[in-house]
């Protein structure tokens, strides 16, 4: 059974109204707890496309004092929230006052308006004439509230730029995982955000460990933030944390800790805008109030509210800053005590002082500089050093680190009636292609009587894939799908690859017939026919053709059941290639297919697709591993052996690419395995796998030797490697004896198996000898499995060896 709950297009948002009609109608949402918003919208924007608000606190109703729960959108930060709660706590408990000044009644609360106004009047400014001390009354009750409401807010943090935002719910030492829960459940059920856009985030690495085992079991690894580390994940973080104080000062904020940073860029701007005439002296002296507001500070976690990022504490402090401050707006009677030249030689030397004080390096912000990225990425996430990323802790590589986008999926939730019986329960934002995919994996353990304990679904972010696509719409989705059942000891990962061909892209394909007289030819694409043979021609009756010396290929594209039934046989005959790979090879990865998915295209409409599924082995692609790895010459042997293993299963399978005739080894399909890792000195490989299909098959005719040049090149090249990290001739003739000699041996030991196992080159006997549809006939398993076979039994593995060793070639 599939539950889902409400729907944020089900559940309508809160109509915004003035304090007073929300708190007096608290049935605005029969069912639901209310919850009053203070402040706006906490995804609103400006219309350069920030966000207006930058945090919130979230107060739980809390029998005998507030009998809501309230949401405070506050700026600059929690601080003023919570001293915006105290004020209204204390009107609410009849012990506020009369400020006719700010036409404020002690016998009804301050409007949304008033309460930031009191705020502003705590913290010291003078409004109206009305000043902190005129507030004794008001004041002393919203001390006794304060303390408490700074302790008892949930922390929310606002991310993002334009249409990319996001509310993160912060866990410190103040909060648990239930009012976690419970603020997830109130911003998305009761205030309708969209639950995608909420996640969670935490003030230190012992609680974010904590979050992250407790989402991952919920199958909601989605909620962490923030992002992972690549360049692009860093850089759009980094954008996303830069706020601005009430007075314009660009800020970088640490939403997991509360810490803000002040840059010599961001300082420079302040002094500039007064030099340059944009910013007049009131101004500035507000601007650097706002610095000496927060700076020395701590919030609740004891983390500093402001930090003078990258500035050696001895040469540079809070002095500094306020002998500017006085300077600016220090008064005699009506007019300034300082004259304008004298401030500015003030800010002048300030400046000085700050980028002197501050580390090379970081005199300006700029995020394509990495060791810039880097540091700032790290200060913001608040540790000292990156923790291990997302991927790297359910064991994916370091290739994967960032390029996983982990989406909403199902929680395992159980079922009451049968025993010990569960169901999945889906999030309203779960897609069509996620929520298959999981489903698919539901029904598998229910048929093998698995119980399903967790599931979390990510997508790949950017092919990894160094490949050219056969056309422009070509699809290369990827999931990883993080799974675990009842029993096992670790979590299960899996790799879920898109069918590359089927059935968009073979609606989207063209057939050639040559002057309509039964002889066809197939054209991949249309957009690709027209890219390597020019432009189609239309004749009298609109009929797409090219023009060629024997006649007119007239062009129509395929039937929906042809081009269903293409996809169909091509599944199969990848599918039949890797049984023959798995019986050949005994360590070869099986491979599963999904059930359909259904998809639309925006050509073709609606249609099915499905994934490969292949269990994930953690390793490093071949083409990854730091040369300097091959300095260490037992480290280099172990390689080649590997490669030298490969290279013969290579070249019994013929991995030549039948369109483009590309000889395919050694470019990252190969995964090597390692004892420990890689970042270890004394790490070794241990085993390697190359999980894809890719062209096996591919040539069954040609004799084997056409694959040596290949081979050796590839050699060649690791060998110029290794001796640039320094390997003496000796080291360099032994590996490469190494991987001439695991290439003859495995050659040997494959065809002994074979041998052992006749039955292998008929395996595919109940096959047609061709798939596809007649007109399109590419040869079927039942074909090329012998032919393979029969050449790897008739080939001299000594003879082919030392052609292999004729193409090798030694360094100067």
């Amino acid at each position: 059974m599939v539950q889902n709950h409400m729907g944020p297009d089900q559940i309508p948002r809160p109509q915004r109204q003035d304090l007073a009609s929300q708190l007096a109608a608290p049935d605005s949402f029969p069912g639901r707890i209310s919850t009053i918003q203070i402040g706006e919208d906490l995804l609103a924007t400006h219309p350069d496309g920030t966000l207006k608000n930058t945090s919130a606190c979230l107060f739980l109703r809390q029998k005998g004092l507030i009998d809501h729960n309230f949401i405070v959108a506050s700026r600059p930060n929690h601080a003023a929230g919570a001293i915006k709660m105290a004020f209204l706590m204390a009107y609410l408990h009849g012990e506020g006052m009369d400020i006719p000044q700010l036409g404020i009644s002690k016998d009804k609360p301050p409007s949304e308006e008033q309460l930031g106004i009191l705020q502003r009047i705590f913290m010291g400014e003078k409004i109206n004439d009305v000043t902190r001390d005129t507030l004794e009354p008001v004041n002393t009750a919203a001390n006794k509230y304060g303390e408490l409401a700074l302790k008892s807010y949930i922390p929310i943090v606002m991310r993002g730029f334009k249409d990319k935002k996001e509310i993160c719910i912060r866990q410190d030492g103040e909060t648990n995982i239930g009012q976690v829960e419970e603020a997830i459940r109130i911003l998305s059920q009761d205030m309708g955000y969209p639950s995608s856009q909420i996640k969670v985030i935490a003030s230190q690495p012992k609680i974010s460990e904590n979050l992250r085992e407790y989402f991952e079991k919920k199958g909601e690894l989605f909620r962490l933030y923030p992002p992972t580390g690549t360049k692009e994940a860093q850089t759009e973080f980094i954008n996303h944390s830069a706020i601005k104080t009430t007075h314009g000062i660009k800020l970088y904020y640490a939403a997991g800790t509360g810490e803000r940073l002040l840059t010599e860029e961001s300082m420079r701007d302040i002094v500039d805008g007064y030099l340059t005439g944009s910013v007049d002296r009131q101004q500035l002296g507000r601007q650097l109030n706002d610095l000496l507001g927060k700076y020395g500070t701590r919030n609740r976690m004891g983390v500093s509210n402001l930090s003078l990022y990258m500035v050696d504490p001895s040469h540079f402090g809070i002095e500094d800053i306020r002998e500017a401050h006085s300077t600016a707006t220090e008064r005699e009677g009506a007019d300034y005590k300082h004259t304008d030249a004298k401030l500015k030689q003030v800010l002048s030397t300030m400046m000085q002082k700050y980028h002197d004080a501050t580390a090379e390096g970081y005199h300006t912000d700029d995020v394509s500089d990495s060791e810039w990225r880097h540091k700032m990425y790290t200060r913001l996430m608040g540790l000292h050093e990156v923790q291990r990323p997302e991927e790297m802790k359910i064991g994916l590589s370091k290739e994967y680190v960032g390029e996983v986008r982990w989406l909403p999926g199902a929680t395992v939730v159980p079922n009451p009636h049968f025993k010990g019986g569960w169901d999945l329960h889906y999030l309203p934002e779960t897609g069509t292609h996620e929520k298959t995919i999981i489903q698919d994996f539901g029904d598998y353990c229910k048929r093998k009587g698995l119980k399903l304990e967790h599931i979390n679904v990510g997508r790949v972010v950017e092919s990894l894939s160094k490949r050219e696509k056969q056309h422009p719409d070509e699809l290369r989705e990827v999931y990883v799908v993080e799974w675990k059942v009842q029993g096992d000891k670790s979590n299960r990962v899996d790799l879920l690859r898109r069918q590359k061909w089927d059935e968009q892209y073979y609606l989207l394909a063209l057939e050639f017939d040559l002057g309509e007289k039964g002889i066809r030819l197939w054209g991949p694409h249309k957009q690709k026919v027209e890219r390597d043979e020019g432009r189609l021609k239309y004749d009298d009756n609109g009929r797409p053709y090219l023009e060629r010396e024997w006649g007119r290929l007239y062009a129509r594209p395929l039937t929906r059941d042809e081009a269903r039934n293409l996809t169909l046989e091509y599944q199969e005959f990848v599918l039949h290639r890797n049984k023959f790979e798995v019986a050949l090879f005994p360590t070869h990865p099986e491979v599963q297919v999904t059930v359909p998915v259904k998809d639309r295209g925006p050509i073709v409409g609606d249609y099915e697709t499905y994934f490969f599924i292949r269990s994930y082995v953690n390793g490093v692609a071949v083409d990854k591993i730091p040369e300097t790895k091959l300095g260490n010459p037992e480290f280099t042997k172990k390689l080649v052996r590997l490669m030298g293993v490969e290279a013969a299963h290579n070249a019994i399978v013929g991995r030549i690419n039948p369109l483009t005739g590309e000889h395919i080894y050694g470019d990252g399909d190969e995964i090597i395995q390692f004892n420990k890792p890689l970042t270890d000195d004394d790490s070794m490989p241990a085993g390697y796998i190359r999980p894809e299909e890719t062209s096996v098959l591919g040539d069954v005719d040609s004799p084997m030797s056409r694959y040596t040049p290949g081979f050796a090149r590839w050699i060649t090249r690791l060998l110029q490697k290794a001796k640039a990290q320094g390997l003496s001739a000796k080291d360099l003739q032994e590996i490469a004896k190494e991987y001439s000699t695991a290439f003859h041996d495995e050659m040997v030991s494959v065809r002994k198996r074979v041998s052992e196992k006749p039955g292998i080159r008929n395996m595919f006997q109940y096959l047609s000898p061709t798939v596809g549809e007649e007109r399109y006939q590419w040869p079927s398993c039942r074909y090329l499995v012998p032919k393979a076979i029969d050449r790897l039994m008739s080939t001299d593995i000594n003879e082919l060896t030392r052609n292999l060793q004729s193409h090798i070639q030694m360094p100067d």
